[in-house]
């Protein structure tokens, strides 16, 4: 990248690449890389999820993980994000097919990370202490997030501005 012209600093070239703020149109990705296709990363997600709820984690995926910034990992970012967010709403599901508002409820609450279970009377207990980790708290409750954050972090090393 040039930021001179003739006698002149290009500052919008160079505050660009100092910014480390990537742009650009990512390549396709679709429910066949996620858990429909041949090489599908997660193929145990298949049949779980109704079709346009993957479609809109693709979406979601898709505004967040560019591909300028992950390269050969962009694929991989892009399935661990829509993981993580099947699997959130995975967890949302009732068996009942026609669920009470009270197992909707419980069905939809936050549990935090398992912090121990007993088999005798059944206990189990969660605890939401160490999801605070620098804005990443939500991406610790699965281990698709916890992952896509240690991913994100190590492509992000670099400082970024915005004016």
């Amino acid at each position: 990248m040039s930021y001179f012209y003739p006698g002149r600093i290009n500052v919008a070239a160079l505050e660009a690449e100092a910014s480390n703020v990537r742009g650009g149109e990512n390549p396709p990705f679709t429910r066949d890389d996620f858990c429909y296709g041949d090489q599908a990363f997660f193929p145990h997600f298949k049949g779980l999820i109704e079709d346009y709820m993957l479609d809109q984690f693709i979406l979601m995926a898709n505004a967040v993980v560019q591909e300028a910034r992950w390269h050969e990992q962009w694929k991989f970012g892009m399935a661990l994000y829509v993981a993580h967010m099947a699997t959130l709403y995975l967890e949302t599901m009732t068996p009942n097919p026609n669920p009470s508002a009270s197992q909707v409820i419980n069905a939809a609450k936050a549990k935090g990370l398992q912090t121990s279970k007993s088999v005798g009377s059944l206990s189990v207990s969660y605890s939401f202490e160490g999801l605070n980790t620098n804005g990443w708290q939500d991406w610790q409750t699965t281990k698709f997030g916890r992952q896509f954050v240690q991913f994100a972090k190590f492509l992000a090393k670099a400082g970024m501005y915005v004016r």
